[in-house]
């Protein structure tokens, strides 16, 4: 059964989503400065947390107020990317989705300055290769390490199986 949802109710939920998340979001950033260190267990943990969370929070939260927008209102003019952005995610690039996500927001809601993506290109938001190489080198060894233990382990006390 297809419930029928008003657009303004589902601006509201929108609102109440992003409402709900930011203070979390900003908690979590405020607590992490709190105890800021040289050390990298900090640096990465920033960055996750910083990176992940609370931009592609942020990002998925203006495209639900865009997306409920757009049943609201007449269209803003938005470039078919811009648009498909936000009817889907599916793919678009994480630093396209929070590009995209962020300008089409400011039009929607008619806001400025709209934030200049001119003097950053997508090269600037993400992490070089070596960079990356080092973070995927490390997540992978770790999870190899975790597989292994459990392998080891249950190899020395249930036998091989």
């Amino acid at each position: 059964m297809n419930t029928y949802v008003h657009p303004q109710k589902q601006m509201t939920i929108a609102l109440d989503n992003y409402l709900t998340i930011s203070p979390i979001l900003h908690a979590d950033m405020i607590a992490l400065l709190d105890c800021e260190t040289e050390t990298q267990q900090w640096r990465r943990n920033f960055f996750i947390r910083v990176s992940a969370s609370l931009i592609e929070g942020y990002a998925h939260c203006l495209r639900e107020l865009c997306a409920v927008s757009f049943k609201c209102s007449a269209m803003p003019k938005l470039n078919k990317k811009e648009t498909k952005v936000i009817e889907s995610e599916k793919g678009f690039r994480a630093v396209d989705r929070i590009k995209f996500s962020l300008r089409d927001a400011y039009k929607v809601f008619e806001l400025t300055p709209a934030p200049d993506f001119e003097n950053k290109t997508p090269t600037d938001l993400e992490l070089s290769d070596v960079s990356w190489n080092k973070l995927y080198d490390g997540a992978v060894w770790i999870m190899e390490q975790l597989f292994k233990f459990f392998s080891l382990l249950q190899e020395k006390y249930l036998g091989a199986v």
